[in-house]
């Protein structure tokens, strides 16, 4: 492997993290003004919004996690199977 390879990759790790970031962020603000109109701009509405989210990135977190401390691939190819 080359330095320069090696050197660049925390750098891809955190401009994907940062793109992701935002990709997640504006679908969030899209359901939000989908659900506006039938539940309202309340600050229960948009807490909700951000607890649903954030639940489901821990929960995909701690599956990767989970995946990744396993020595086999049953728990990714359980979770792939859906």
């Amino acid at each position: 492997m080359a330095t320069g390879e090696v050197r660049s990759r925390p750098f891809l790790w955190l401009v994907t993290a940062a793109i992701t970031g935002g990709i997640v962020m504006s679908l969030e603000l899209a359901a939000f003004r989908l659900y506006a109109p039938y539940f309202g701009y309340s600050i229960y509405v948009w807490g909700t919004m951000i607890s649903v989210v954030m639940a489901a990135l821990a929960l995909g977190y701690a599956v990767v996690v989970a995946a990744d401390r396993s020595r086999s691939g049953t728990i990714l190819y359980v979770v792939n199977r859906q």
